[in-house]
């Protein structure tokens, strides 16, 4: 008898310390100096997770054209077997006039384009980002789209739409920045 209550009570024990809240760390986490996207041409600098480096390609065309959007650029997630499909924006960064952004209504701006990140003193870089997994479930891409968002949403998002802001903050000891 001792023995079945042993047995039936051991699962319930198990559970309970799997379940347990985990030890915070005192310490924090040092800042991963990541994949350094730059791109010239809009004056957008984003330091990406370095899982992300060859996993997209980019994007530069407006598929919303809007009154004060100076550019788009669309992270497309690249398939285990190369390709490139039209529904696997990863992350949208648009680059908008000042004053055409601050007409937008902020309820509609945050709902429509996405989250102004930077700004400087003639633009504002906004940021959206995938909204959902465009892949099969349970598929290798499926699980590695899904994977590289978990990278990029654990760690703080750090843009510029000066490239030498971001880069004035790298790590002296980090690679060199490279473009996709």
């Amino acid at each position: 008898m001792r023995t079945l209550i042993v047995a039936a009570f051991l699962p319930l024990a198990l559970l309970t310390a799997a379940c347990a809240p985990a030890e915070e760390s005192a310490e924090a986490a040092p800042l991963e100096i990541g994949h350094l996207f730059l791109d010239s041409l809009s004056g957008v600098a984003l330091d990406l997770p370095s899982t992300w480096r060859g996993r997209y390609r980019l994007e530069r065309e407006i598929s919303d054209p809007v009154n004060g959007l100076a550019h788009q650029l669309t992270m497309r997630f690249v398939r285990a077997d190369g390709s490139v499909d039209a529904d696997s924006a990863m992350l949208v960064a648009l680059v908008f006039g000042n004053e055409a952004w601050d007409r937008i209504v902020a309820d509609s701006a945050a709902a429509r384009f996405g989250q102004a990140v930077s700004r400087d003193e003639d633009e504002t870089l906004v940021m959206r980002r995938a909204s959902g997994n465009p892949f099969e479930p349970g598929s290798a891409d499926a699980f590695a789209f899904d994977s590289l968002m978990t990278t990029f949403y654990r760690r703080p998002l750090r843009a510029s739409l000066r490239a030498n802001a971001v880069n004035d903050q790298r790590d002296p000891g980090a690679p060199e920045p490279s473009s996709p």
